[in-house]
């Protein structure tokens, strides 16, 4: 599991494994999140 903090609120954190962190960050890099 990979554990990510939201830096604006801190007590929030995120689970997620790497092959959905890896699309999520694709998605981001390529712009196509509309």
């Amino acid at each position: 599991s990979i554990h990510i903090r939201e830096s604006d609120h801190p007590a929030t954190h995120l689970t997620t494994s790497p092959t959905p962190l890896r699309a999520l960050l694709t998605v981001l890099k390529t712009g196509h999140l509309d």
